[in-house]
């Protein structure tokens, strides 16, 4: 069933094949989390809206017209509940450099010498805290665009804006990141 393409798994899950949504968590839960943790920068809340993502998408699919592709509209659910859950709770920054994204510890591969893991953490860490300083706007574009790898039609539809407005909310948050990037690794400097 893993083989399956997505329209195949959901119209199996809308017949009541319950085990065809399974597959369709375990193909998308990582990526799922990972924007949910890059949008909200917290483990907690990334894992409960990681969790909520998929509740609604089950409760949903029948929903789910297929104009988009599936994980462009899980984004879009993964997007309103990261936008409800910032509301509940206010940002925080991860100052923990130890662990990956998925919480998990990070450890020195064999074929890089102490320092570089430092210094990749230190940028990672850097990186992180900048993303959490951007607009969830901002910050959504970005990580949709350079690291989920989505074309600017396709954020445009996930976000529900025009393409012109993804262009400049793009170009406004690398310029805002930039900046925050260049205050940081100065404040990081003269320490």
């Amino acid at each position: 069933m893993n083989s399956l393409d997505d329209k195949t798994l959901i119209r199996l899950v809308l017949e009541g094949n319950i085990s065809a949504f399974d597959v369709i968590v375990r193909r998308y839960n990582t990526r799922v989390y990972n924007l949910a943790y890059r949008l909200l920068n917290c483990v907690e809340d990334a894992e409960d809206v990681s969790q909520e993502t998929f509740s609604q998408a089950y409760k949903g699919l029948s929903n789910f017209r297929g104009n988009s592709k599936f994980y462009t509209w899980l984004f879009r659910i993964t997007y309103n509940l990261a936008i409800s859950q910032r509301r509940k709770r206010k940002p925080a920054l991860s100052l923990n450099s130890q662990t990956d994204s998925q919480g998990e510890i990070c450890l020195p591969s064999d074929d890089a010498g102490p320092m570089k893991h430092i210094e990749e953490e230190e940028g990672r860490s850097l990186m992180d805290k900048a993303l959490g300083l951007l607009s969830l706007d901002h910050r959504a574009g970005l990580v949709l665009k350079e690291i989920e790898g989505f074309s600017y039609e396709e954020i445009a539809a996930s976000l529900g804006v025009p393409v012109g407005t993804v262009r400049s909310r793009l170009h406004r948050a690398r310029l805002e990141l930039r900046a925050i990037l260049e205050k940081l690794g100065n404040e990081r400097d003269d320490l």
